[in-house]
């Protein structure tokens, strides 16, 4: 699950930075998936996933019960994504797996994330994306906060 956001006051302390290079991650997905991968869901973008689905007004509070029910926070960090219209955009990713060969995520973080990411209100676009090395990803864009 990775949470794109620009407010950076919402960026937990403690949190690991996970660099990340944009242009080696594309040449990546134009060996995986060749040039038919070119645009095949976003515009500019090479896309090696078998499927995308767009959600809009999504509340993530029974995702993310059902998902900590049947799966482990594995791993939380964050990277910052250059976008092509010059804003950095705050990504911050959440590994749920199946197995209990995991690293111990701090509760604190956990609740932190859940705090403002998952009970604040909806998120107005989520991409869910079936991916070829069997990671399914939400993609959660356009935070929108409670007004009560």
């Amino acid at each position: 699950m990775k949470f794109y956001f620009t407010n950076e006051k919402l960026i937990p302390g403690g949190i690991k930075l996970v660099p990340r290079a944009e242009k080696l991650i594309e040449l990546k997905h134009i060996r995986q998936g060749g040039v038919e991968a070119m645009e095949k869901f976003r515009k500019g973008r090479v896309d090696t996933a078998s499927k995308c689905e767009k959600f809009r007004n999504i509340d993530l509070k029974n995702i993310w019960e059902n998902l900590s029910q049947n799966f482990k926070i594995s791993d939380i960090h964050i990277f910052f994504q250059q976008r092509s219209n010059g804003m950095k955009k705050n990504v911050i990713v959440v590994t749920f797996q199946k197995t209990d060969n995991r690293r111990r995520v701090k509760k604190s973080l956990i609740d932190e994330i859940q705090k403002n990411f998952v009970y604040h209100g909806t998120w107005g676009l989520i991409y869910y994306w079936e991916n070829p090395n069997g990671v399914n990803t939400l993609n959660c864009l356009k935070r929108q906060p409670r007004t009560n």
